[in-house]
């Protein structure tokens, strides 16, 4: 036959146990929000990077293609073949030619 000592020791042993297992279970419910919320700022963080990365890649890109200076470069690339193909349509021999374009591309960088 079960004493009263004993009921009540196990009584406290069962009490005990189902307070332990209702803080585990909170830490683990705390825990599991917090690393929750630190997955959720390190993913923004990434696409954060990742938006100001793209958007400079972006800028770069219209910069080489539409900038003024490179308008100027295309235009300045167009006259050149453009005068070429006159040269060689007027009969100017291919020495003659390159000799031209020397002469013009040495008094540019000199």
């Amino acid at each position: 036959m079960l004493t009263q000592t004993y009921i009540r020791r196990l009584r406290l042993a069962f009490g005990t146990y189902r307070k332990v297992c209702k803080v585990k279970k909170y830490n683990g419910q705390r825990a599991k929000k917090i690393l929750s919320n630190v997955h959720c700022h390190n993913l923004r963080w990434a696409f954060e990077g990742w938006r100001k990365s793209n958007v400079l890649t972006m800028w770069a890109e219209e910069l080489n293609t539409v900038g003024p200076i490179t308008e100027e470069v295309f235009e300045a690339n167009r006259t050149i073949k453009n005068l070429l193909d006159f040269m060689r349509k007027e009969h100017y021999t291919e020495e003659e030619v390159q000799a031209w374009k020397k002469s013009v591309f040495d008094r540019a960088t000199g």
